[in-house]
């Protein structure tokens, strides 16, 4: 219980952040209770897995970050996402999201860290090769990240059929729950928002039937 105190404490500071974590965090401890906010916890870190600097509304760093190499695809801000070098399913040059990126992930996996104690990550972060300080990222985000690598990670080649990049999910219940979480912003369809942080104009919809691997990147950024 003492670490779901802490990341209840770390997702109040966080919520003060941005609206809409604010609305969420209200929801949850008013009708789902401690196994809700337990799971927002976890969608939160997600968020800032995929793209910290965006979720806290902080200025993108203008540097590229010191440990990734000169001549790599990505920006100068985005080398500073853990996505961009672990993966959005977090095994690094391994996984499944390498062939599906323009900017390929060229580093080891983060999965070995599931299950750590959330102090272990933090250690990891702020060492000399991800450089993650209290100068760079506030110290509450820091700890809602390190929570969600410690308990948030899953196995995407569980849910996307790495053959055929068809879903493993079962329709009807994926159905109902978009009905009730998605659908107000994307439409019954999943056709009624753009998700320009894919880098092109497409939907939800046309993610899910033909680009799963990147869908899977977009809804921890916007979603």
């Amino acid at each position: 219980m003492p670490k779901l105190n802490a990341a209840l404490r770390i997702l109040c500071a966080l919520a003060a952040l941005a609206p809409v974590w604010s609305v969420l965090l209200s929801q949850a401890s008013n009708a789902q209770g401690v196994e809700a906010r337990h799971d927002l916890a976890i969608v939160i870190g997600g968020r800032l897995y995929d793209n910290w600097f965006l979720q806290l509304m902080l200025v993108p760093p203008q540097s590229c970050h010191p440990s990734y190499p000169a001549d790599g695809p990505a920006s100068a801000a985005d080398s500073w996402r853990c996505m961009t070098c672990h993966g959005w399913d977090y095994e690094g040059s391994d996984g499944s999201a390498s062939p599906h990126r323009p900017s390929t992930p060229i580093f080891t996996g983060i999965s070995n860290s599931t299950g750590a104690e959330p102090s272990q990550v933090r250690a990891i972060l702020n060492d000399s090769v991800h450089r993650f300080t209290k100068q760079v990222i506030p110290p509450l985000a820091l700890d809602a990240l390190a929570h969600f690598v410690s308990a948030g990670q899953i196995d995407i080649g569980g849910v996307i059929n790495p053959a055929d990049g068809r879903s493993t999910g079962i329709a009807k219940r994926g159905k109902r729950a978009f009905k009730t979480v998605c659908a107000l912003c994307h439409g019954l369809k999943g056709d009624a928002l753009a998700l320009e942080s894919v880098g092109v104009r497409k939907t939800i919809g046309t993610l899910a039937r033909f680009d799963p691997w990147r869908l899977c990147s977009s809804r921890e950024s916007r979603e």
